[in-house]
């Protein structure tokens, strides 16, 4: 395929990067003229194409049950990814409003200080329950290939920044598996502070929302990260999450201590209000939440040392369900596809009875 994807590249006078985005559409079959085929051969492609359309329609809008889990999502591959060495792993995920003197349409973008997209996770995110980390493995999180569609609940062409790769997604059907090139007018018209972001070297994914009300639902995930920030301690590489609201409220979210990190920091950075254009004043606003944690084989209990712990869920790195404990749990579950619940298996069961 790297091969083609050269090839194809060359035949274009471009790049491996634009070769393998334009191998990807020719294989989806994109513009391709099918009328002088035979008549049965014609239907099954249409068939297919129909069948194909509707179930990744539905996985994309009905699995999750919040339209603001693509979060969770995008957080989750940035803790799959990995990072040059002395860097800290950080997720800054950035929320707008719209409006200004550019009349933009709001949207959300998030960045990732990883090494870099390849080709094989190009490759996973223009398919379906194909993804390019080992299921089960214990090294990633992901491994269902799915995660990635929640995006088209929210936005119905997602855009993919990272370093050489520069391409977009158009819904609905199988535009949400067909990548499109960016080119340099395309390109240009992406806001500054997205270009900027991908000029340093970091991933961005940039959603232009579909409309204005997502905004609130969007923030109000990021309200619950603040909140409850007990699973920074439970992630494998991302050691800071910073949140940036519409209104110009940054917040950053960190573990703090040596392995196995038992501590969470809250930290407002900035408040403000940049929609009325306010001069953003620094805080230093910061709460620090200490937890008594446990290991027993690769389940971890985490209480929070405070006088009346609240509820607390339980993760597979990222949260599942909330089951009336007092005190949080990790453990890699095998968990449904939607991450909402868990599979019963012996591996799960095993799980269950460590906590005890």
């Amino acid at each position: 395929a790297k091969g083609k994807a050269k090839r194809v590249g060359e035949e274009l006078g471009e790049g491996l990067e634009k070769g393998v985005v334009m191998e990807i559409a020719q294989m989806r079959c994109v513009g391709a003229e099918v009328s002088a085929l035979p008549a049965n051969v014609r239907l099954g492609i249409t068939e297919m194409r129909a069948s194909l359309t509707a179930a990744v329609d539905r996985l994309a809008h009905d699995l999750y049950e919040s339209e603001a889990h693509f979060m969770q999502e995008l957080l989750q591959n940035a803790d799959d990814n990995q990072y040059s060495s002395g860097t800290t792993p950080s997720f800054h995920c950035f929320v707008r409003s719209g409006g200004g003197t550019d009349g933009r349409e709001p949207y959300f973008y998030c960045t990732n200080n990883e090494v870099g997209l390849i080709e094989k996770d190009v490759r996973a995110i223009c398919d379906i329950a194909r993804s390019s980390k080992q299921a089960w493995s214990g090294t990633t999180t992901g491994c269902k290939g799915v995660g990635w569609k929640s995006v088209f609940r929210v936005c119905t062409d997602p855009h993919v920044l990272s370093h050489g790769w520069r391409f977009k997604f158009s819904s609905p059907g199988l535009g949400m598996l067909t990548p499109q090139w960016l080119d340099d007018k395309s390109y240009g018209k992406l806001p500054e502070e997205v270009r900027k972001a991908h000029l340093s070297g970091q991933t961005v994914f940039y959603l232009p929302l579909i409309e204005s009300g997502l905004v609130h639902s969007i923030e109000m995930e990021m309200q619950s990260m603040e909140k409850d920030p007990v699973q920074m301690i439970f992630f494998r590489h991302v050691q800071e999450v910073h949140v940036h609201y519409s209104t110009g409220r940054i917040v950053r979210l960190a573990a703090v201590g040596e392995e196995p990190r038992s501590s969470t920091l809250c930290e407002v950075i900035s408040e403000g209000n940049c929609a009325e254009g306010l001069q953003i004043t620094q805080a230093k606003e910061s709460v620090k939440t200490d937890f008594e944690t446990y290991t027993e084989q690769d389940v971890c209990v985490a209480l929070p040392l405070v006088d009346e712990p609240p509820p607390q869920r339980v993760f597979a790195f990222l949260p599942v369900r909330a089951v009336g404990f007092h005190f949080a749990v990790q453990a890699p579950f095998h968990t449904t596809a939607s991450r909402s619940d868990f599979h019963r298996s012996p591996e799960n069961a095993r799980r269950r009875d460590a906590i005890s």
